[in-house]
């Protein structure tokens, strides 16, 4: 019997959303916001897990933010509040109580999953040096 002879398995289906949103509120999202604006990430979460869409804060947006991490006079809880709502207004889906239920779980977890809206906002791009 060859490789051609045997019979096919059956494909895992697809899944049909993910965070909770259909392909097509995420190709809504993208058509808003840009291909390359919007990410679908995820995070471990105990034996899962957490699948979440984030998109790129705007110039206003960001601003607000630095303008209340320069209001914190370096208050942690100040800056995380900032940090945190600066992700929550970034994010797409799921909702913001699902995701406000796993930082009590993992407290550190707000730094960690807004660092991917930063570098959304540029603080990853490279700048170098050019000779002319």
């Amino acid at each position: 019997m060859t490789d051609f002879d045997q019979p096919t398995q059956p494909q895992p289906e697809k899944p049909t959303t993910f965070a909770g949103a259909t392909r097509t509120q995420v190709k809504d999202w993208q058509n808003e916001h840009g291909e390359d604006r919007v990410k679908l990430l995820s995070v471990p979460v105990g034996q899962g897990r957490q699948q979440f869409i984030i998109r790129a804060p705007s110039r206003g947006e960001y601003n607000h933010y630095l303008s209340n991490i320069a209001k914190s006079d370096r208050s942690f809880d100040r800056v995380n509040l900032a940090t945190r709502n600066l992700f929550s207004t970034c994010l797409l889906a799921p909702d913001v109580d699902t995701i406000k239920a796993i930082w009590e779980q993992y407290p550190a977890l707000t730094d960690t999953m807004t660092e991917p809206v930063m570098k959304l906002a540029g603080t990853d791009l490279e700048v170098r040096e050019e000779t002319f």
